[in-house]
This record gives structure tokens, sequence and C-alpha cells, in this order.
């Protein structure tokens, strides 16, 4: 025994004579992270697009933070603009693009401090427009002494720019952009 590692040399592996361990009988897990969708933003209108989570700030004018991040929104881009005071009308009109079939989530403002901005009949003739509303909390960064709500809405878009628009529910709202949901 001792003249075969003199034959093959010093660096002679000792472990060539156990047995070589079996590969493993289930197929492993790869996750793979479903990043942001790649969207365009007109570079002319004062827009920006950011990765949404909690503490991603939701307007170009205010000091505005997310607070609650509902899971239906994780991977999603935060299209940020003006506050609702001062937002553009409509719902983005075109001057967003997305490469794929995608879901735009809109966050509704529907209460201020008591107040009913947005009537709950309104959210039937939403829903016969093809609105799917998500059922998770999604809040920002209350006012001194002020209580806001917010509704979570989705919709599906296809590729192109974004001009989705809703007869039922009044121009603005907080908007997100994701992949396209699974069938």
């Amino acid at each position: 025994m001792l003249l075969l590692p003199l034959l093959c040399g010093c660096h002679f592996n000792f472990n060539f004579f156990k047995p070589k361990p079996k590969p493993p009988q289930h197929p492993q897990v790869v996750t793979q992270s479903r990043g942001p969708l790649s969207i365009v933003v007109n570079p002319y209108i004062g827009w920006a697009a950011a990765p949404a989570a909690v503490g991603t700030p939701v307007y170009t004018d205010t000091d505005d933070l997310i607070t609650d991040f509902p899971q239906a929104l994780t991977h999603t881009l935060i299209i940020q603009r003006p506050s609702l005071n001062n937002a553009s009308v409509g719902y983005l009109n075109g001057q967003v693009k997305v490469p794929t079939d995608a879901t735009l989530y809109v966050a509704i403002l529907i209460e201020a401090n008591g107040q009913t901005l947005v009537p709950n009949r309104e959210f039937n003739a939403y829903r016969s427009e093809g609105w799917t509303q998500i059922f998770e909390t999604f809040a920002i960064t209350q006012p001194e002494n002020g209580n806001y709500k917010w509704l979570l809405w989705s919709h599906p878009i296809p590729r192109g720019p974004i001009n989705i628009v809703s007869d039922a529910i009044p121009a603005g709202g907080i908007f997100f952009i994701g992949r396209a949901l699974a069938e």
C-alpha cells in the first residue's frame, strides 16, 4: 500500500477510495427576483419613477412617505409627481410607457378627516370598468391631527403608453406599475 503513493507522487488523493456522494434526490428550488418592470417616463413633465417600498417618497413637492405598503405592490414602481392638490389630471395620459403587458395600480384617497371624498356607489362603476380592489392596507404619512384612508385598485394594461381612464373615480391618485398579474 505504501508503494502506491510513491508510484503516483506526493499529490495522491486518498479520497479516491471513498465512495462519491450521491446527488440530491430532489431538484433544487431556485428563486428569481421579479424586479420592477422597466418603464419610460416622459422626461419633460417633471415626473419620476422609483422602486416602491415603505419609506419611498410619494410626491415630488411634499415630504409624504409610504408608511403602510401592501404585498400586492411588491416589485412595483411608483410614479412620483406633484401632490393631489397639484396633480396632473387623468390616468397618466400617455406620459408613461410600458414595454410589455403590465398591471397599473392606483391608490385613491377616499376619506380625509372623516369626510367622504368618494362615495361607495362609485366603486361599482369602477369595477364595471375592469378595476379590481386590492384588500390590503396602503397609507402615507398622516398630517398632524389628520386621518386619511386609501383604497387600492388594479387594472391590467397593454404594452405601450398608459392612457387608461375612469369615468367613475376622479382623476389623480398615487400610481404604481408592476408586472402583469399571473392568470
